[in-house]
């Protein structure tokens, strides 16, 4: 098997946290060394968890690999791991970067400017009217548009672009080899030529609701500014712009009226800070001639705040040493929307604060 094989055996695990890749590193020197490493051996060390040694066991088959990458290679896909130079720079800066990338098409390049355009999926006449304008004006200034491919904002802000000569990428809940939704199939199918589908989901693996949260880093992670066009207080939205902010991205936001639902969040963003999107071709402008420092985070706008740091440690307060499921969590926090909940649940594990014994179900670890 190739090094390359290994590497992606290895950096496509699941159930193994950063802590325990670097030990097996630091132990074994090599990916190749890992794989080979006596069962016997594997299971006496005391700083790996089960759950890891089994994922490591179970995924050790050469022939199972073989035919992975095989198949992956019959759909075009291909796959960077953290660790190759083609991996993007913007997303090393992240916290809790993908180990493993699977993409269609290509990935951005790092010297063009990114620019996530999101927002609600079910919006105004309004909302597609400005998120078109927005991804016309991004596209023929030469600056990738980075949404998730979502109906609605996402959606028509990247068929803009693409219509009119522009990049745009698509950061999916779901394997690359899947168009969701299935109504996108006509961008999801320009994207391939004239950019790319990333996710960090295996080729497969369907679209779940769980996964939407998990990929918003990742959208703002690639992008050097967020504009958000429409969307409710609470919402997905929401989600990504508090990943925008962790990672110092720029937020731009589209006012709207106080008497309509979809611009409660955009509003209520430049209430906090954000900077008001009030003339498109000035912001673009702006964009187009953004000064990007090479290893320097962009400044935060200091007024604002991540909207999910006060409900962290409401939820963290509602998970015990007994497993919880998440329908039992959300039943007792009725105030958080299931969405939410998930993106709060992914922040504790990532923090190692919680531990997802089994799917769905979680403890504390501390």
């Amino acid at each position: 098997m190739e090094e390359r094989a290994y590497e992606y055996w290895f950096y496509s695990l699941e159930y193994i946290t950063d802590t325990e890749r670097k030990y097996l590193l630091d132990m074994c020197g090599n990916v190749r060394e890992i794989f080979d490493v006596k069962k016997h051996i594997l299971q006496g060390l005391g700083n790996i968890s089960e759950r890891a040694k089994m994922s490591i066991c179970y995924r050790r088959d050469m022939e199972m690999l073989q035919r992975e990458m095989e198949e992956m290679e019959k759909k075009n896909i291909r796959f960077v791991c953290i660790v190759e130079k083609e991996y993007p720079e913007r997303l090393q800066k992240i916290s809790n970067p993908p180990k493993i990338l699977y993409y269609k098409g290509r990935l951005p390049k790092e010297e063009k400017s990114g620019v996530a355009v999101i927002g609600a999926r079910n919006c105004s006449a309004y909302g597609k009217k400005v998120s078109m304008e927005i991804g016309e004006k991004l596209g023929k200034n030469g600056i990738n548009v980075i949404s998730g491919m979502a109906r609605g904002i996402d959606g028509w802000a990247q068929k803009s672009a693409v219509l009119n000569g522009g990049e745009s990428f698509g950061v999916l809940g779901c394997g690359v080899d899947i168009c969701y939704p299935k109504e996108n199939i006509d961008l999801y199918e320009k994207l391939l030529s004239q950019g790319g589908v990333i996710s960090e989901f295996k080729p497969g693996m369907p679209a779940k609701s769980m996964n939407f949260p998990q990929r918003n880093r990742i959208i703002s992670g690639l992008s050097d500014a967020i504009i958000v066009v429409e969307a409710k207080k609470q919402s997905g939205t929401s989600i990504t712009v508090g990943f925008g902010l962790d990672q110092g991205k720029e937020i731009y936001a589209v006012p709207g009226r106080v008497t309509d639902d979809l611009s409660e969040g955009c509003n209520h963003l430049i209430f906090q800070g954000a900077t008001p999107l009030l003339d498109i071709d000035e912001t673009v402008l702006e964009l187009k001639n953004y000064e990007k420092v090479k290893g320097e985070k962009i400044k935060k706008q200091e007024k604002m705040k991540v909207p999910l740091e006060s409900d962290q440690n409401l939820v963290y307060d509602f998970i015990d040493f007994i497993p919880k499921n998440i329908a039992q969590l959300a039943k007792e926090l009725g105030e958080l929307n299931y969405e939410k909940l998930n993106s709060i649940l992914f922040d504790l594990e990532i923090e190692d604060k919680i531990e997802q014994v089994s799917t769905g179900y979680y403890v504390r670890k501390t």
